[in-house]
């Protein structure tokens, strides 16, 4: 470090930033969140709550706004409050080719197609570990 006219400067090297992979989740089961706690936890990822689509869409635009990064997004479809889609258009608006998962019971037509179209993984309850294993690796990947 060097000191001119009352500032300091760093010589050398910068140092290395660890880049954590944010996973913004709005899925209301608690089974499903103990298993992305276990997986998200052995990844190194780092979960952002949301528990109704307000909250989730709030989380979204205030990452936004200040200028931080969710590199990722898995969300119910049927929340208590409103379908994640509106959610998933607003994620992919903010923050565009970072993986987008949306989790449904039942998993109709329609939805199978428009999640093909928005380019969403569709994880139908129950949550198959090796599906969720997958869709964090993507995440990760992205996010380095």
């Amino acid at each position: 470090m060097t000191a001119q006219n009352g500032f300091t400067y760093l010589r050398g090297p910068a140092p290395s930033v660890v880049h954590v992979p944010r996973l913004l989740v709005a899925e209301p089961d608690e089974e499903i969140n103990t298993l992305i706690n276990f997986w998200a936890e052995g990844d190194k990822i780092q979960l952002v709550r949301a528990q109704t689509a307000k909250e989730a869409l709030e989380l979204v635009q205030d990452a936004a706004f200040i200028g931080t990064s969710l590199h990722g997004l898995l969300v119910d479809f049927e929340l208590p409050d409103h379908t994640g889609m509106r959610i998933i258009r607003e994620f992919q608006d903010e923050f565009p080719g970072m993986p987008v998962g949306v989790t449904a019971l039942d998993s109709v037509l329609s939805l199978e197609i428009w999640a093909r179209a928005r380019n969403v993984e569709l994880l139908r309850k129950p949550i198959l570990a090796p599906k969720l294993v997958t869709f964090l690796e993507r995440l990760n990947a992205k996010a380095s």
